[in-house]
């Protein structure tokens, strides 16, 4: 932004600024990327005693190429949802000394 800004007469970025469009992006996608992330725990049963993935039906809960869609949905929630909830919960717990500086 800083080799941008002065050849179209641009503002300069500031730090608290970006940082803050940053997180308003990456709150606005949390829901959609979190209901993604947990697609591997939601399955429905069938008839026959078997169940399914809601949004995947031909992949069988517990069964097969399952283990990589769960494997990857614990990883995703634990990063992804529970990491930015942490991260916002982080942020509010040291706003308060920080803003008093």
């Amino acid at each position: 932004s800083q080799v941008v800004a002065p050849r179209f007469k641009l503002a300069k970025w500031q730090l608290p600024g970006t940082l803050n469009s940053v997180g308003t992006i990456w709150q606005s996608m949390y829901i959609t990327i979190s209901l993604v992330a947990l697609l591997p725990f939601q399955c429905y049963d069938h008839p026959n005693g078997k169940s399914s993935i809601s949004k995947f039906s031909e992949v069988v809960c517990w069964e097969g190429d399952y283990g990589v869609f769960f494997g990857l949905g614990v990883a995703a929630t634990a990063i992804y949802a529970v990491g930015f909830f942490a991260l916002t919960a982080y942020a509010n717990l040291i706003a308060p000394r920080a803003s008093a500086r």
